[in-house]
């Protein structure tokens, strides 16, 4: 597939656009602000046809500064009416960015008419039409005019980042700490604002506002799920953005669609592969985790209902009613087939043509499971009083859980300051050897 030259300055500008509002949305995204990066891409509208109406000219410049006080007044306003007017956060911000959008496309009817000021431009964008205006900001060098406003915001945005970022860092995480080294938190904060301002407004006839709300949240949010430190989720919100944006363009020359969508939908497919398989917080992990978790607990459960069973053959212990002699599964589910093939992997369970039975190796550590549960036993009936009917169900979750150092204080506590060698069913408690090292389930 050959890429012309416009196509080759519709991505650069593509990603000029994406970096900027990707670095600073990961930042809003951060301090759970993410929303006001939204409010703040449809806020800008009146302040955009403002300077048009005041200007009576197209100059970037001049609806840059609309725009920016415009963004301005939306944190302003959305701070003053969740403080003052007791109403939530997120009710202030939504009040506030849907009044000043809506102002917006108000203002849009008092245009003069034959001037291109269309409301659908200012959604989708001309992101494919960039290379058809071109400006010379260098001697020798011609660009497309959206480049050439972009550029010099991506590069601010880069530059703000990079120099405070250790202030930034600390108003992010603990802005009360930040206050009492001197830093002056309203100031950074407000140009964080200023400068999510000039990026959207200036990606505004670009990509329109829908990618840029994508572009401020999806980058950040994804970035989120596959780091815990700062530096990285910024630098692989960026990362993020510059493949979102090149694949995008790739896809819409390919099929010859909307360039700006397509990248919106690129960076979701981004994030929900994140969200499923990122290796901290995955949908895919975790479900793995648990079946894991659930593998091991079958697993012990049978080592201990085996065990009760010898104790039940070899009249070990009291003939007392035992509701987990009979937790031997009948059915063969996978979790049981799991558990089954883990034990014998590990020498703890023999087959013996349909029957199984217990190793030496098993045998401790079933003998391991069984002495927890019916020391927690013990211990639930002596300090919470529990009746007997009650003891095995919060032991059985416990003895799955509970870290064999911790079960110390546990072992001593017989009211007449002797260790325990009965559970309060009557069953005794196995023995085992404190200076070896107890057997892994």
């Amino acid at each position: 597939m050959s890429i012309t030259a416009a196509e080759w300055w519709m991505i650069v500008t593509a990603v000029l656009a994406c970096v900027p509002c990707a670095l600073l949305g990961a930042l809003l995204v951060l301090r759970r602000m993410a929303l006001l990066g939204d409010a703040i891409s449809h806020a800008v509208l009146p302040g955009i046809v403002g300077a048009f109406i005041l200007s009576a000219t197209r100059n970037p410049y001049a609806m840059l500064a609309g725009a920016m006080v415009t963004g301005l007044l939306t944190a302003w306003f959305t701070s003053l009416f969740s403080r003052y007017g007791r109403v939530s956060e997120d009710a202030s911000l939504g009040v506030v960015f849907t009044t000043m959008f809506a102002l917006g496309v108000v203002m849009l009817r008092f245009v003069p008419r034959g001037v291109d000021m269309d409301p659908s431009c200012v959604l989708y964008g001309l992101l494919e039409f960039t290379g058809l205006r071109m400006v010379e900001p260098v001697a020798g060098l011609r660009v497309p005019e959206a480049a050439a406003l972009l550029a010099p915001v991506a590069v601010v945005a880069v530059l703000f980042v990079t120099v405070f970022f250790r202030r930034i860092r600390l108003i992010s995480f603990d802005p009360a700490l930040a206050r009492s080294l001197g830093i002056s938190v309203g100031l950074l904060s407000a140009a964080l604002l200023t400068l999510t301002a000039a990026s959207v407004v200036a990606s505004f006839q670009a990509v329109g506002s829908i990618l840029v709300v994508a572009m401020l949240v999806t980058p950040g949010a994804t970035a989120q799920l596959l780091t815990t430190r700062l530096w990285t989720m910024l630098v692989l919100s960026c990362v993020l953005a510059i493949t979102a944006a090149v694949g995008g363009c790739l896809i819409a020359i390919h099929v010859d669609s909307s360039a700006a969508g397509w990248i919106g939908v690129f960076s979701g497919v981004q994030f929900a592969l994140a969200a499923i398989f990122s290796p901290g917080q995955g949908l895919l992990l975790k479900r793995l985790r648990a079946l894991a978790l659930r593998v091991r607990i079958e697993r012990e459960d049978l080592l201990a209902t085996m065990y009760r069973r010898e104790e039940l053959r070899t009249g070990q212990r009291v003939d007392l009613p035992d509701t987990s002699v009979d937790r031997m599964p009948k059915r063969r589910s996978l979790i049981t087939v799991l558990a089954r093939r883990s034990l014998r992997r590990g020498k703890l369970l023999l087959s013996r043509g349909k029957e199984v039975e217990l190793t030496s190796a098993g045998r401790a550590a079933a003998a391991e499971l069984v002495r927890r549960h019916r020391l927690w036993e013990r211990f639930l009936s002596d300090n919470l009083a529990l009746p007997l009917d009650h003891l095995h169900e919060p032991a059985h979750r416990l003895e799955h859980f509970a870290d064999p150092e911790r079960l110390a204080p546990v072992e001593g506590m017989d009211v007449n300051g002797a260790q325990p060698h009965v559970d309060p069913h009557g069953r005794p408690i196995p023995r085992v050897e404190r200076d070896q090292p107890r057997p892994n389930p």
